[in-house]
């Protein structure tokens, strides 16, 4: 019981330093799931959130194309 305990105590842990992370900066430039925890698909009402989240598909957009163009070298 007690070595259930202390993972349980270490993830929750470790879950509040990484949203605490999330929090410090935009990330634009971030990997998708770093984008998906940013708030790509939310549902955003406000005009800030819906310009920092079309922001964010942007890049994310252009940084798939650059990649697949890298890819089409590399073959």
């Amino acid at each position: 019981m007690g070595i259930l305990w202390q993972a349980k105590y270490l993830y929750n842990k470790m879950l509040k330093h990484i949203i605490d992370l999330l929090q410090i900066d935009d990330f634009y430039e971030g990997s998708h799931d770093v984008q998906i925890a940013k708030g790509l698909y939310n549902f955003e009402k406000g005009i800030k959130g819906i310009y920092k989240q079309k922001k964010r598909m942007q890049i994310l957009k252009t940084k798939n194309k650059e990649h697949i163009q890298w890819l089409k070298k590399e073959l």
